[in-house]
This record gives structure tokens, C-alpha cells and sequence, in this order.
């Protein structure tokens, strides 16, 4: 008899032995009497572990499976965790992390509803994609807070449909646009604010808020909301201009249309009150 089968032999029996000697075990603490219930143990996390009667090692028998609330747990900080990388990757500011504004399957806090918001809180709540959402209202009303929380809400409810998604201000947009190098590196940045899944534009009409929009600023963004509108990508605006009139006066009769069509019921949702960052 060659080695190979010699231990091969060995661990045959010993494994015949193990099970003997877990048969043994089984049907002295009783795991083999349907009739009889064991009592319940304990995870090293004191949760309570119920035995669950069912095939084990070709017998049925009452056995005890992984924790539940463990297994429960452990998934959740996972999901916990890659929602955090996806915030992470995006570049949401930090202050608007911990706000939900649906509540669904979040330990985030819930953004409270007022008189002020419940315009937009009723807006997020019947939010379903393709639709857009444009809030508008004076500073500080809590804009940017309810839009970056359903947007983090998207996020976590399909992670895997909204990777690659873009939070900016139209600031920031146009002054990337401008840093960039080249024409192809600029036009693979509009490209990229295009295709995102889901694109939200923090302040709206706040660039060169004293100024007319450069050439280049109304045609990239013409081209930007033209593009996702026939493309129905998500878009969330906040903006400070109160009327769709005061938006097509800075960026065009084809641009508020196309911005308007895209919103439900072709609405602006007003939020109002006091500037919340004020102090006293």
C-alpha cells in the first residue's frame, strides 16, 4: 500500500471516529430527540442562539446555527462601511453625512420636517427616478441639507446604480472646467458630469452672481442639462433664484425647459424661513 493511501486510510478513520464520537455526544445532550427542545445558547456577543432541528452529517438532528443577530450585524457594517466609501469618493462635504431624508434602512439622522420644508420633505419622499428636483429659497433654508441627504439615500438604497455619481457647486464645476488641461481633458470632465448617475449642482446661479455667464460657463452648462435630460440621468439642484423665469433669464429659455420637463409636475419646490446658520 502506497503512502498516499495509507493516509488516506488514516483520515477516513479518524474522521469515522470523530463522528462517532459526535453521534455519541449528540444523543447524550439529546440532539437527536425531535420531541425535546434543547434550550437556546449563547453567541460570544451574548445573543441568545435557538437550535434548529434539521439534517446534520446525513441525521436529523437539533443543531445550532451562526448568530443570527451577528450575522446581522456584520452585514450591516459592511454596508455601513461601503456607503462611507462611496460618500468618501463623491466628495460630499462632511457636515451633511449623518442626514437622511427618508429615513429608509439608515441609521443617519432624519432631517426634521417644519412648516418651512415640508414642501421638499413630501417631494422626497414621492421621489422616483428619472425625476428631477429643483429646491429653491433664500439662504441657509436647508436646501443643500435635504437634497445631499436623499442623495446619500439613493446611494445607499443601490450603490452599485449610483457609483460614479458627481455632488458639486456650479462653482466648483466651472472652475474645474477651467483648471483642466487641454480640450480632450475638458471636454472627458463634461463627459463625465454627463454620464454620472446621478448629478447633484449645489447653488445654482451663485457663479459670477453679479455677472453674465461667461461663453464657455452657458454653453457647457446647456450642454450639461441638455444632455442628461435626453439622457434621464438623475439630476438635484438647489438654487436661490425663486422662479423659472429668473433661471431662463441666466441660462436660457432651452435650458429652464429642459430643467422644468425633467421636474415632477414641472414644479420648483420652495423651502422658506430663517437662515439656519445664523446664530442666536
Amino acid at each position: 500500500m502506497g503512502l498516499s493511501k495509507q493516509i488516506s486510510g488514516f483520515a477516513a478513520a479518524f474522521k469515522d471516529q470523530v463522528n462517532q464520537g459526535f453521534m455519541t455526544h449528540a444523543k447524550e445532550k439529546g440532539l437527536l430527540t425531535r420531541e425535546v427542545t434543547p434550550e437556546h445558547k449563547w453567541c460570544q456577543l451574548s445573543h441568545p442562539v435557538y437550535p434548529q432541528w434539521g439534517m446534520c452529517l446525513g441525521v436529523e438532528m437539533w443543531s445550532y446555527p451562526a448568530c443570527p443577530r451577528c450575522i446581522e450585524q456584520e452585514q450591516r457594517a459592511a454596508s455601513i462601511d461601503a456607503l462611507d466609501s462611496l460618500i468618501e469618493a463623491v466628495k460630499i462635504p462632511e457636515e451633511f453625512h449623518n442626514w437622511s431624508a427618508t429615513g429608509t434602512g439608515s441609521e443617519r439622522v432624519v432631517l426634521p420636517v417644519d412648516d418651512n420644508n415640508r414642501n421638499m420633505a413630501i417631494e422626497a419622499h414621492k421621489f422616483a427616478p428619472p425625476h428631477w428636483i429643483v429646491a429653491t429659497g433664500s439662504v441657509g433654508v436647508g436646501k443643500t441639507s435635504w437634497l445631499t441627504a436623499l442623495f446619500i439615500d439613493l446611494l445607499e438604497k443601490s450603490p452599485r446604480r449610483y457609483k460614479g455619481s458627481v455632488w458639486t457647486t456650479e462653482t466648483q464645476l466651472f472652475n474645474k472646467g477651467y483648471m483642466v488641461d487641454g480640450p480632450k481633458e475638458r471636454s472627458a470632465y463634461i463627459k463625465g458630469l454627463i454620464e454620472a448617475p446621478m448629478l447633484l449642482i449645489d447653488d445654482l446661479g451663485m457663479s459670477r452672481k453679479r455677472d453674465a455667464l461667461t461663453p464657455w460657463q452657458y454653453e457647457t452648462m446647456n450642454t450639461i442639462i441638455t444632455e442628461r435630460h435626453s439622457r434621464h440621468r438623475i439630476t438635484l439642484i438647489t438654487t436661490n433664484m425663486m422662479s423659472w423665469n429668473a433661471i431662463a433669464k441666466r441660462y436660457g429659455q432651452h435650458t429652464m425647459s429642459r430643467i422644468r420637463q425633467a421636474t415632477r409636475k414641472e414644479k420648483l419646490v420652495p423651502m422658506t424661513g430663517h437662515d439656519r446658520r445664523g446664530r442666536g
